[in-house]
């Protein structure tokens, strides 16, 4: 379980920085695949964390959070907010994948 969800976090990951470049315009997509992210990595902290350690479970949330910041940048249209938050949770996640899956 904790596989597929990590697999599936990581493709609507690929595909909000695809339409950030293919279509920065479309406001509307990009958010709905910024909350789908967000919902990804709570869910996955609620029903799978459980056999991880605390700084798992921490990385995860600060993970939601950033994602939240993402879905608010997009939102007030600060492209320069959003493109810095994508680096940010994209080193979280590399981060998280070197002390955990790699």
């Amino acid at each position: 379980p904790m596989v597929t969800a990590m697999a599936q976090i990581s493709h609507d990951f690929e595909l909000s920085d695809q339409l950030q470049q293919s279509k920065p315009e479309n406001t509307k997509e990009r958010l709905r695949v910024l909350i789908l992210l967000r919902e990804g990595l709570h869910e996955t902290a609620r029903k799978y964390s459980d056999d991880y350690d605390e700084m798992f479970k921490k990385w995860l949330t600060e993970s939601e959070q950033q994602v939240k910041a993402l879905e608010e940048a997009l939102q007030k249209g600060n492209q320069k907010d959003f493109s810095a938050g994508m680096k940010a949770l994209k080193s979280q996640c590399k981060r998280c994948h070197k002390a955990y899956r790699d």
